[in-house]
């Protein structure tokens, strides 16, 4: 069953998502108000190494056309859709709520 995470800060998000590495699940980056700049790309690229080492692969703007992915895959969506909370084994990161600022003082 999936589990659905609504991140209040970056990094908060970003902690859940290095935690639920080591499980070998789908992880979903969702932006559900569809306005962009909230971080998911940003925490995709901070990340990216330890995606790297941990056999993760990356999906950017899965969105249209909604196929379940199986293991060791991050996406970005803007939508959840009802395979991912019924069919798959995955976790959900509801990014929506975050600022665009927010990113952007993070990292100053």
């Amino acid at each position: 069953m999936s589990t659905i995470f609504k991140a209040s800060t970056y990094n908060e998000a970003k902690l859940f998502v290095i935690e639920k590495l080591n499980l070998s699940l789908p992880i979903y980056l969702l932006d559900l108000l569809h306005r962009g700049a909230n971080g998911k790309s940003y925490l995709l690229r901070d990340i990216e190494s330890l995606l790297k080492d941990k056999g993760y692969c990356v999906k950017r703007e899965v969105c249209e056309v909604f196929t379940p992915f199986q293991g060791k895959v991050i996406a970005e969506s803007n939508a959840i859709h009802p395979s991912m909370l019924k069919n798959s084994h995955c976790f959900i990161v509801d990014m929506s709520s975050l600022r665009p600022m927010e990113t952007v003082q993070i990292h100053k």
